[in-house]
């Protein structure tokens, strides 16, 4: 799931990372976490992420 999200950025390593579903269903990748946003066209909040030194996503 996570893969097919869309990216505007290089992802680094340790930091933590928000998975969303948009309003016109695709995912996306946010450092922004859910209390930070304003209005905004998420639908669903899936998970916060974080990618490891092995270049994985694990779940927090």
């Amino acid at each position: 799931m996570i893969y097919g999200a869309k990216l505007t950025f290089k992802p680094n390593i340790s930091q933590i990372y928000y998975l969303y579903e948009k309003n016109d269903e695709s995912l996306m990748l946010s450092l922004v976490s859910p209390k930070e946003w304003g209005p905004c066209p998420i639908q669903e909040i899936y998970s916060m992420r974080e990618i490891t030194s092995e270049h994985t996503w694990t779940e927090i």
